[in-house]
């Protein structure tokens, strides 16, 4: 949903450093930019040096939604 989202608004790179190897739609899965539906198609960097650091904001954040909903 985000890739085609970030489609639509014609956003010219995309910087990540946390793959989603699951349910990523850029470099896993679906890879929305490789093909013909889109016809745009960003200039795409990513940044492993910064994955793990990106991973965890990710869990704890994900972590922290599920913790405060259960309130």
């Amino acid at each position: 949903m985000c890739a085609t989202a970030i489609s639509f608004a014609r956003i010219r790179h995309i910087y990540f450093a946390a793959a989603d190897e699951k349910g990523g739609g850029i470099t896993a899965n679906a890879r929305i930019f490789d093909t013909d539906k889109h016809l745009w198609k960003p200039r795409i960097t990513q940044m492993p040096e910064y994955a793990d650091a990106s991973a965890k904001l990710l869990r704890e954040f994900f972590q922290n939604r599920r913790n405060n909903k259960k309130d």
